[in-house]
C-alpha cells in the first residue's frame, strides 16, 4: 500500500475548509464592512453621483460664500509687485503696504474659511451618512438633520480648522497631527449628537492607533480632489492670463480680471470636488466604528427601517 507524503491537507469543505460566507450586506454606497482605500474613493464617487443635485447646492453655496468673503485677500495677492526689472529695495518698499494689508485680511478670512468649510462638512456628513444607509435625502431633510447640531458644528470647525492652521503655520507636524487625530470630529458630532470637547474626544479614540493609515487616505483624497479641482477650473484659470499686463502698470481692469477670472476657477472646481474630503472623513469614521464596535450591525438595522433615528452613544 502507497503512502502519501507529507504535507498541507488539501482545501475545500470536505476537509474542515468551509467556502467563504456570504458578501457583507450593502443597502447604499459602501458595504457594512472594513473599508479598505479603493473602497473609501469608489464609495465617495458614488455618494457624489446618486446625491448630486443635493450636492451641488450645498456646493454652490458654500463655495461662492467663501469665493466672495476671499475676493479682498485674492485682490492683495494680485496686486503684489513681481516686476523683476525693479532694484529688490523698490519691490519690496511696493509690497509693503499689500502685505500689510495680508496679515490682517488673513486672519478673518481663515476664520470666514473655517465656519464655512465646517458647516458645509457637516452637511455632507449627513448626506454621506445616508447614502451609507441607502437613501438619497433632500436639502430640506438634510438641514432638518443638520440644524439641531449648527451651532455646535460652527463651534467645532472654529476649533479643528484654527488650531490646524496655526499648528501648519508656526510647525508643519503639529498641524498635521491635529488634522489627522480631529479628523472624525464633525462626522461624531452629525452622527452621534455631541457636543464640541466630546466629539473631538470622539475622534481622537477612534483614530489613535489608526492614524497613518486615515492620514494616508485623507492625503491621497485630497490630492486627487485638489487636482480635479484644478482641471475643471483650468479654462477659468488660463483666462488669467488675458489680464496680466505687459508693463510695470497694472490697470483696474487687468487686475479685476485676474481677480474674478481666479475666483470663478475656484467656484467651478470647488463645486465639483468640495465634498471629497468630507465624504471620504465620514466613510473613514463608519470604517474605524465597524472594526471597532461593529457598527455595521446598527447600521444594517438602521437600513432597514426607514425613518429611524440614530442612538444616542454611550456615556465614555
Amino acid at each position: 500500500m502507497s503512502s502519501q507524503p507529507p504535507g498541507p491537507p488539501p482545501y475545500g469543505p470536505q476537509f474542515g475548509h468551509p467556502p467563504p460566507g456570504p458578501p457583507p450586506p450593502k443597502p447604499g454606497a459602501v458595504p457594512l464592512a472594513p473599508l479598505d482605500v479603493g473602497v473609501v474613493f469608489s464609495g465617495a464617487i458614488q455618494i457624489w453621483l446618486r446625491n448630486w443635485k443635493v450636492v451641488l447646492s450645498v456646493s454652490a453655496v458654500a463655495v461662492v460664500g467663501a469665493t466672495v468673503l476671499g475676493i479682498p485677500f485674492l485682490r492683495e495677492l494680485v496686486l503684489l509687485p513681481g516686476d523683476s526689472n525693479l532694484p529688490p529695495p523698490r519691490v519690496f518698499d511696493q509690497a509693503v503696504p499689500h502685505l500689510q494689508r495680508l496679515a490682517w485680511l488673513f486672519p478673518l478670512y481663515a476664520v470666514a474659511w473655517s465656519v464655512v468649510q465646517g458647516v458645509a462638512g457637516g452637511l455632507f456628513a449627513v448626506i454621506a451618512r445616508q447614502a451609507v444607509l441607502g437613501r438619497r435625502p433632500s436639502w430640506s431633510q438634510v438641514w432638518h438633520e443638520a440644524r439641531p447640531q449648527f451651532a455646535r458644528l460652527v463651534g467645532l470647525a472654529l476649533v479643528v480648522y484654527l488650531v490646524v492652521w496655526v499648528g501648519l503655520i508656526l510647525c508643519v507636524v503639529p498641524g498635521v497631527v491635529v488634522f489627522t487625530l480631529w479628523s472624525l470630529a464633525i462626522p461624531a458630532l452629525m452622527t452621534e449628537r455631541l457636543g464640541v470637547g466630546r466629539a473631538l474626544a470622539r475622534s481622537y479614540r477612534l483614530v489613535v492607533g489608526d492614524a497613518w493609515r486615515v492620514f494616508a487616505i485623507l492625503v491621497l483624497v485630497a490630492i486627487a480632489a485638489q487636482a480635479g479641482a484644478a482641471a475643471v477650473g483650468s479654462p477659468f484659470s488660463a483666462v488669467q492670463l488675458f489680464f496680466v499686463p505687459m508693463d510695470a502698470g497694472s490697470t483696474d481692469a487687468a487686475v479685476w480680471g485676474q481677480v474674478l477670472a481666479g475666483a470663478a476657477a475656484a467656484t467651478v472646481g470647488g463645486m465639483i470636488t468640495m465634498s471629497a474630503l468630507p465624504f471620504a472623513t465620514l466613510l473613514l469614521y463608519v470604517d474605524q466604528r465597524i472594526r471597532r464596535e461593529r457598527y455595521d450591525l446598527q447600521l444594517a438595522e438602521e437600513s432597514a427601517t426607514p425613518g429611524h433615528e440614530p442612538p444616542e452613544p454611550p456615556t465614555q
